[in-house]
């Protein structure tokens, strides 16, 4: 039941009307600090949908490499009208990361959902950003954790 609920939530805010971007390119690209360290790249897809995608290094598991990509829902707008716009987003997506270790399951590969804020200047293309990502690791073996990042990224 509690699924269920969560979805049809999820589908009614995804419904209401949401006040339009800034007037700026659909393709950022900028920098990540956090799970991971390195670049990121979001295209816009629509008003309320984005494909978010980041490469680097995972400074919290021994500086080994780590790249995501996730599809995002972008909901209503919390702060908007002024300079800037407040948008919360979450959405799946999935990971890549070398785990370092010297044996076969060296590579690391799973499913993430972050959960984020994004903040969005009406009078310039750049972007701040700041998220959560719930994660559950499938290869080598099932493991979940909890990662996040910030970062800015400048549209084109």
């Amino acid at each position: 039941m509690r699924p269920l609920c969560c979805t049809v939530l999820a589908l009614l805010l995804l419904a209401l009307p949401q006040d339009a971007r800034a007037d700026r390119g659909d393709f950022g690209v900028g920098l990540i600090v956090g799970r991971p360290t390195g670049l990121t790249g979001e295209y816009w897809l629509s008003d309320r949908t984005a494909i978010d995608m980041a490469l680097g290094l995972d400074l919290f598991d021994g500086r080994h490499f780590y790249a995501h990509a996730d599809f995002l829902f972008v909901l209503p707008n919390l702060l908007g009208g002024g300079s800037v716009e407040l948008s919360p987003y979450l959405g799946p997506g999935v990971y890549i990361a070398d785990r370092g270790s010297k044996n076969d399951d060296r590579l690391g590969l799973g499913v993430r959902v972050p959960f984020g804020l994004s903040l969005d200047f009406t009078r310039a293309p750049l972007q701040l950003f700041i998220e959560i990502a719930v994660s559950v690791s499938l290869v080598p073996g099932v493991d979940a954790g909890v990662g996040g990042a910030g970062g800015f990224r400048y549209y084109f």
